[in-house]
């Protein structure tokens, strides 16, 4: 549904031309590696849940990353037009990279906020 919308708009913008060959390609390739990127994740935490023996603690942020990725995309589905010299490898793992650190940041405040909770029933007590 968003990768048919975002192309017919990217038609509707973009000329006949070079540009807007140039533009329809790279809102194909963003989706590209969107879908890759997200059935590899899929099949990791497949994986993942497998071999843990379906470990619920494991499962939780699993599932919740994936909502991140998701809410990560939406503004990106606009693509601006990106410098000629950054390939798309480039843009790929600067991606990447990018939901890695966020995911690790959500991680860390999720263990902070149950550090604190351990810690005032502690003082309760």
């Amino acid at each position: 549904g968003d990768k048919r919308n975002q192309l017919k708009k990217t038609k509707a913008t973009a000329g006949k031309g070079k540009k807007g060959k140039d533009a329809l390609a790279a809102v194909e390739a963003e989706f590209a590696t969107t879908e890759k990127e997200m059935t590899e994740r899929h099949a990791a935490e497949i994986a993942a849940l497998e071999s843990g023996g379906g470990d619920e603690a494991e499962a939780a942020p699993a599932e919740t990353s994936a909502d991140d990725a998701k809410d990560e995309q939406a503004p990106t589905q606009t693509p601006a037009p990106a410098p000629a010299a950054e390939t798309e490898e480039e843009r790929r793992l600067k991606k990447q990279e990018k939901a890695r650190k966020k995911k690790l940041e959500k991680k860390q405040r999720q263990l902070d906020a149950e550090k604190r909770r351990e810690e005032e029933i502690e003082a309760e007590r």
